[in-house]
């Protein structure tokens, strides 16, 4: 995933207040991605507490209070009737719920995910992708697959069917700063595979639309599609 951009404390503080969504559930059974999501939503979320991290089974087990809260679940290695087990009882307590989904979602979680507010990302979504989804619940503009989240996620997968993976990371390291010899070093490549890489990538890019005839327009495009760092 790539790096999102940071939330200004004042405008996000404007939101917080003005709709008293303070704090986060995060739900999520595997522990490198549940330390991923806390770490960035620390980081980036100012003004946002999190009051609980962990799996399933241990929320339903503990005894938080869950006012001014909004949830973020992770499906993986979930059933349907979980996921819906679980959707289900955070809109009984009207919580507001960011669901990470990497799956198609059947016709039963369909229709349930538009009886509330939820809003819905894959599961691999770039991180521009995910806080801006924070930012909607936050601001309790929640809508099922909302048009803003459907564009970020529609470049998202552009981007990564557009350029090939050794065009792409080409393309991130000659915009960097780095000369082509240096990338290829870099890349254990030839100056001429790398150079070849280079072109193709940016004939892709400029085909889609883009100015890349600099490598500060090949930089701005690739800061555009959440590929730089």
């Amino acid at each position: 995933m790539s790096i999102g951009v940071k939330a200004s404390e004042s405008s996000l503080a404007a939101a917080v207040n003005k709709k008293e969504l303070k704090k986060v559930v995060i739900i999520n059974d595997q522990p490198l991605f549940l330390a991923g999501i806390k770490s960035y939503v620390e980081v980036n979320l100012v003004g946002i507490e999190i009051v609980f991290a962990g799996s399933w089974f241990d929320y339903s087990t503990s005894k938080i209070s869950l006012s001014e809260v909004f949830a973020i679940l992770t499906s993986q290695n979930q059933t349907e009737s979980e996921i819906n087990s679980q959707i289900s009882h955070f809109y009984e307590i009207e919580t507001p719920i960011l669901l990470m989904h990497d799956k198609d979602l059947d016709f039963s979680l369909n229709e349930i995910l538009k009886l509330g507010p939820c809003v819905v990302v894959e599961s691999h979504c770039t991180l521009d992708t995910f806080y801006t989804a924070c930012l909607e619940i936050i601001e309790n503009n929640t809508s099922w697959q909302s048009d803003e989240i459907k564009e970020k996620t529609k470049v998202a997968v552009k981007t990564k069917s557009t350029l090939s993976p050794r065009e792409k990371e080409s393309l991130i390291l000659y915009a960097s700063g780095l000369t082509l010899k240096e990338v290829a070093n870099k890349l254990e490549l030839s100056p001429n595979s790398v150079g070849k890489f280079i072109s193709r990538g940016k004939d892709k890019l400029t085909k889609s639309g883009a100015a890349v005839g600099s490598k500060t327009g090949i930089y701005m495009e690739l800061k555009k599609l959440n590929l730089m760092r």
